[in-house]
């Protein structure tokens, strides 16, 4: 059976024989993907919860201003708790990937905040422009 992902989560449900995925899923078991690529059940819903914070309409815990982007974002710790709770190893690095990424989703304006200045940056580049004392790669 084919092993659904999003992000570093690799999904097991109740009805899988192998379990060698990450993220246990209890509902229906995914069958497919969404246009966001986020995997869906046989009925079309998402099998990924709010509380996820790869979600896009995920609401942080915790927020900071970011000096740089001059908005607030989510805390690293916000993000890592909850794959922290889930048992879900994720790099330090990663998880200010995922931020961005969930910053870009939450509407144009940021987007395109994002882009603006940014241009021509890597992921990498932007990581270290947004969190200059980040870990390096």
């Amino acid at each position: 059976m084919e092993k659904y992902t999003y992000g570093p989560l690799v999904y097991n449900s109740t009805t899988d024989e192998d379990d060698s995925g990450n993220f246990y899923w209890n509902g229906m078991p995914p069958v497919g993907y969404d246009p966001m690529g986020i995997p869906i059940d046989p009925n079309g819903n998402q099998c990924l919860s709010f509380e996820c914070p790869l979600h896009p309409n995920h609401t942080p815990k915790y927020t900071e201003k970011n000096e740089w982007l001059g908005e607030d974002l989510p805390t690293v710790g916000s993000f890592s708790e909850w794959f922290d709770d889930n048992f879900i190893d994720v790099k330090e690095r990663d998880v200010y990937f995922y931020i961005l990424r969930w910053y870009s989703l939450q509407g144009s304006s940021n987007l395109n905040n994002l882009l603006a200045k940014a241009e021509g940056k890597s992921i990498d580049e932007m990581i270290d422009l947004v969190w200059p004392d980040a870990l390096k790669s």
